[in-house]
């Protein structure tokens, strides 16, 4: 019986209430396991800031600048910004 009641402890054990923290309660550090300087760290840190890959293909990034130059095309001709 006393094995049995040591038994049924250890599994509710991870049942009891603990107290709530807000997540996260300190700042997350992204790893990422490669060589500084990479292609993999740079992806890491530019996901870490937000930014994301786009295109696995030289013409899928093609496609992807045409629709950005497409997209941004008329606010620069409205603002009348220049190259100098």
């Amino acid at each position: 019986m006393r094995i049995l009641t040591m038994a049924a402890a250890t599994l509710l054990w991870p049942a009891l209430p603990a107290p709530e923290q807000p997540y996260p309660a300190r700042p997350v550090r992204l790893i990422v396991l490669y060589l500084p300087g990479g292609a993999n760290d740079i992806i890491g840190r530019l996901s870490s800031q937000g930014f994301e890959p786009v295109g696995n293909s030289a013409e899928r990034f093609g496609a992807h600048i045409r629709s950005e130059l497409a997209k941004w095309e008329k606010v620069v001709r409205e603002s009348g910004a220049r190259a100098d």
